[in-house]
């Protein structure tokens, strides 16, 4: 499934071990992403930072809450080094879906995640 960098996405993937076979570098434009990560693991780089993240196996799975604010137009690669299944769900929020979020609200609303949404990209684990 295709979307727009103008649409919020939601996603679940389930049974296999990465979410792509596609290992090619890609252009990602700016959004917040949440992902929960129930069981497996997923190695990225975005913009030569390495993420890596892993909830385990079936029989010792600990999921992993994971929020990643990518500012900018950015090249994003996957590695796809795990052959335990995934079981992960998503969300991705383009920036220009979040500024229309943000034109609805009050100043005070807007304030307590502005700068977060439009800083530097960064991860959060929670």
């Amino acid at each position: 499934m295709q979307y727009t960098s103008q649409e919020l996405f939601v996603g679940a993937i389930e049974g296999v071990p990465n979410c792509t076979s596609d290992t090619r570098e890609l252009h990602i434009w700016p959004k917040f992403m949440l992902m929960v990560l129930l069981q497996g693991a997923q190695h990225f780089v975005v913009d030569e930072r390495h993420f890596e993240i892993d909830a385990g196996t079936e029989e010792a799975s600990s999921p992993v809450v994971f929020m990643l604010n990518v500012a900018k137009d950015s090249r994003l690669r996957f590695f796809n080094d795990s052959r335990t299944p995934l079981r992960k769900v998503m969300i991705s929020a383009p920036l220009p879906w979040l500024q229309r979020l943000f034109d609805t609200q009050g100043e005070a609303q807007k304030s307590v995640l502005q700068s977060f949404f439009f800083a530097a990209p960064r991860p959060l684990f929670v």
